[in-house]
């Protein structure tokens, strides 16, 4: 007959706990490894300059979707506000807006609307008949070319304003409503 005493419970050796421990953490760690975040890029000619795009993010095609829809947007501001393509809001308001008034998308309102808060809140504002002449003669070099507003009204008429186009230096007025190009200046 044999004898069945249960035997004393067997306590686990301290190399089967370091074991058990390493292969607990490679199980756990596995789908970390697959969660990896990497980062995807792609660099493409904008509005006269060159813009990087980046994504971080562990799923390739979520990254790629995203830069895709980052780069339609970009289109859409480049289609409207590029100031190096004549048919956008930008361009034709720069060809035509000394002579006519130019509507513009309700988006390029709005970022003319907060250049001109950002202006004034700097401390910036339209430069004087005689500032603009000084503009022209000291720093043509960096004044985009045609008619620019200057701050002041027509003496005759309210709803004229003087303008000075920055091709040639010749001043001249305009009705208000028309659109045109401004430089903002900081009095110091």
């Amino acid at each position: 007959m044999t004898d069945i005493r249960p035997s004393a419970p067997r306590h686990p050796s301290r190399r089967e706990i370091v074991a058990l421990g390493i292969g607990a953490f490679v199980v756990a760690s596995v789908p970390f490894a697959r969660r990896r975040a990497r980062l995807f890029r792609r660099t493409v000619p904008a509005m006269g300059t060159i813009a990087e795009l980046a994504v971080v993010h562990r799923d390739p095609q979520y990254a790629q979707a995203a830069i895709d829809a980052a780069l339609a947007r970009m289109a859409t501001v480049e289609r409207t506000m590029t100031r190096f393509d004549s048919h956008s809001d930008v361009g034709r308001a720069n060809r035509r807006a000394a002579r006519e008034a130019v509507l513009v998308t309700p988006a390029t309102a709005a970022v003319i609307a907060a250049a001109l808060e950002w202006a004034e809140a700097e401390g910036g504002a339209l430069p004087t008949r005689q500032e603009q002449a000084l503009l022209f003669a000291n720093c043509k070099p960096h004044l985009q070319p045609g008619w620019h507003w200057s701050c002041e009204e027509h003496e005759s008429d309210a709803s004229y304003a003087w303008l000075c186009n920055f091709d040639d230096g010749d001043q001249g007025d305009g009705l208000k409503s028309y659109e045109g190009g401004a430089v903002a200046v900081r009095r110091v």
